[in-house]
């Protein structure tokens, strides 16, 4: 009977933490533990929230794909009005791949994403992994995303 009973604490007790477990989770906060750094920085460590609204990693992964297709020079014009110098560069050292490395909710508007990128640097130097990609997004009247800056290390 005593061993039912502690049982039953004890099965209690977990409940009670996945529940608070599960309410932390699916808070608000997009960054759950966010280590060292800032997202200017490629050394920080960053647990991201499961459960974050993802609208604006969908918008930024949108550009990074219209770049890797080689449309650079009509992301930076939609950006900016002009050729940003740099896309002849993205269009040598294609993109690869990317990993969102760092995420920054500066406020309810205003979101920093920081994502590595794997580039193709040509047959004699080959796929370099690592190079940081910044991307800042400002949320719109109508709850979209925009973009408005992006920048990137070659």
């Amino acid at each position: 009977m005593h061993t039912k009973a502690r049982l039953a604490k004890i099965t209690a007790g977990m409940i009670l933490l996945f529940v608070v477990l599960g309410l932390f989770l699916v808070g608000r906060r997009t960054v759950l533990i966010r280590l060292s750094g800032n997202v200017e920085s490629q050394h920080a460590l960053y647990l991201l929230n499961p459960m974050r609204d993802r609208g604006p990693e969908r918008v930024a992964e949108k550009l990074l794909q219209d770049v890797q297709g080689g449309r650079c020079t009509e992301v930076s014009i939609r950006l900016t009005g002009k050729v940003d110098p740099s896309c002849s560069r993205d269009t040598e050292l294609r993109i690869v791949s990317w990993r969102l490395r760092a995420r920054e909710d500066n406020s309810s508007q205003d979101t920093a994403l920081l994502y590595m990128v794997k580039r193709d640097f040509g047959p004699n130097w080959g796929i370099r992994d690592g190079d940081p990609y910044w991307i800042n997004l400002k949320k719109q009247q109508d709850d979209s995303w925009k973009v408005v800056s992006i920048e990137r290390w070659f």
